[in-house]
């Protein structure tokens, strides 16, 4: 049962998808939704190739973050 529980905490951030990805740091950096805006601009940042670590990284550089 713990090999299950490892598998799916290394996995799970893998098989998720942009969308569900962007949504969530949101969520968890900023404190809200994510809006329109935002959710294209970093669905577009992904599929160019930038790794997740980084956009992580860029919003929790905002303007926003900071206040």
């Amino acid at each position: 049962m713990n090999l299950l529980k490892y598998l799916k905490a290394r996995l799970e951030p893998i098989l998720t998808s942009d969308r569900a990805f962007v949504d969530a740091a949101f969520r968890d950096i900023l404190g809200r939704e994510t809006d329109q805006g935002g959710l294209e601009f970093y669905r577009g940042v992904l599929r160019s190739g930038v790794r997740r670590t980084a956009v992580l990284l860029d919003i929790m550089r905002s303007e926003e973050f900071r206040r």
